[in-house]
């Protein structure tokens, strides 16, 4: 493996980096510069970004996520995008792997005057930076609709729900899976319950009366890709009890809220989370599969 090949984390993402070697043997690092204040900030907010020693470079992996900041996280990834094609020329080609995508849960414009605000980030990626030849992702909510294959550029997600799955059953044996909504449901490929939504705070959750039957006594383990507000988990979680369910733990990918991670955590039996996004005592590391996504990218 060259060592013109350079792995960049944003700041969203520098605690994997901290915590785990995830660069393959030959590969470099390269931490952004701070500011002269020793700072990725200035006192107005706005973000300083520097990139030096990209002359040799041929290939480079963006590791962001989206999370805790989305908006400025995006204009940091931009800002290295733009430091990248200006400085190269056309030379570097660049692999962005997203360990959580803001925007990912706006996957559809059902209504009049809204977009499809994931697919077009992704199509903004794609078209104004020549240099973005890959993108990754991570659970990603709109895995597995069709949009996704008419992209412009290469696309892939990894379904790190079943690493979580494999640690629910280590902890918890007999453990029966279920998804909390059809969408969970079709991405884990898991049975799931009914929700209707009305917004983000009101949500109803129904569990047929063949699901009810196999909760009743049964240790219940809740898989989805986002814990926001943690409403629908909530709701899933009197409706699974009422259903005679005698636990109930819930396994997320993405804890981006930390209000709904307090509210599951009072009340479920156990919350556990990855760290795809910098948490509390993650209970599940996403480091080896991660590391593993950029060996074999360089390869």
């Amino acid at each position: 493996m060259k060592a013109n090949n350079v792995v960049i984390p944003t700041q969203n993402a520098r605690h994997l980096f901290d915590h785990y070697r995830l660069v393959p043997k030959g590969a470099r690092l390269l931490i952004p510069t701070p500011n002269k204040e020793g700072s990725y900030r200035f006192p107005d907010g706005e973000i300083y970004l520097r990139l030096p020693g990209l002359s040799d470079v041929k290939n480079i992996i963006i590791v962001h996520s989206g999370y805790p900041d989305p908006n400025s996280g995006l204009i940091e990834l931009r800002m290295m995008l733009d430091i990248i094609e200006r400085q190269a020329g056309g030379t570097i080609e660049v692999i962005v792997i997203f360990t959580t995508m803001p925007y990912a849960r706006q996957d559809n414009d059902w209504y009049d005057g809204e977009i499809n605000a994931a697919e077009t980030l992704l199509m903004d990626l794609a078209h104004n930076y020549s240099c973005v030849k890959k993108i990754f992702t991570f659970d990603v909510h709109f895995a597995k609709k069709s949009w996704t294959k008419d992209l412009p550029l290469s696309f892939e997600n990894i379904p790190f729900s079943e690493v979580m799955r494999n640690y629910a059953q280590r902890k918890h044996p007999g453990i029966i899976f279920m998804a909390p909504d059809a969408g969970s449901a079709r991405r884990a490929e898991i049975k799931g319950a009914k929700k209707k939504r009305k917004n983000s705070y009101d949500v109803q959750v129904d569990l047929s009366e063949e699901f009810a039957n196999i909760v009743k006594g049964q240790v219940i383990g809740v898989v989805d890709d986002i814990l926001s507000t943690g409403t629908t988990l909530e709701r899933f979680y009197h409706e699974a009890k009422r259903c005679g369910a005698k636990k109930v733990y819930a396994f997320i990918t993405h804890g981006v809220n930390q209000s709904g991670i307090d509210r599951i955590s009072a009340l479920y039996d156990g919350l556990y989370l990855s760290d795809t996004i910098n948490v509390k005592n993650p209970a599940v590391t996403i480091a080896p599969v991660l590391a593993n996504a950029i060996k074999m990218s360089f390869e």
